[in-house]
């Protein structure tokens, strides 16, 4: 039997702001022709890695809001997208300002967390 392939990213960009350098998210198309920009903070707000997935559990708990305190630094450290690369066939690494990287993004993931992004209509 063969199993239907899930769409794969065909294009990435990492978007900037207006100094250039900033990273402020990143806009993928998919394979199947959806086009997502992914927000930095819905990314980090939502970074697969084991400490940030036990803080958002933690808070949970707290009925808090996740607030990247997994690394101490500045919410705008916390959100600046600097680097994306490519992890295998199924995912995506990203580097922040505030050096966390530990969180492996698969295409899943983003996929699912297209339901977050708010529609250009």
């Amino acid at each position: 039997m063969k199993v239907a392939r899930q769409a794969q990213p065909s294009k990435i960009k990492r978007v900037v702001g207006d100094d250039g350098r900033r990273g402020k998210g990143l806009d993928v198309s998919w394979s199947d022709g959806v086009e997502i920009s992914y927000d930095a903070g819905l990314l980090r707000r939502h970074c697969p890695c084991a400490d940030c997935a036990q803080e958002r559990e933690q808070l949970e708990h707290k009925k808090g809001k996740f607030s990247f305190n997994v690394i101490k630094a500045s919410a705008a450290q916390s959100t600046d997208l600097r680097q994306v690369w490519a992890i295998g066939n199924y995912a995506f690494g990203m580097l922040w300002a505030d050096g966390h990287q530990a969180g492996i993004y698969t295409y899943d993931q983003l996929r699912e967390l297209a339901d977050l992004v708010p529609s250009k209509n």
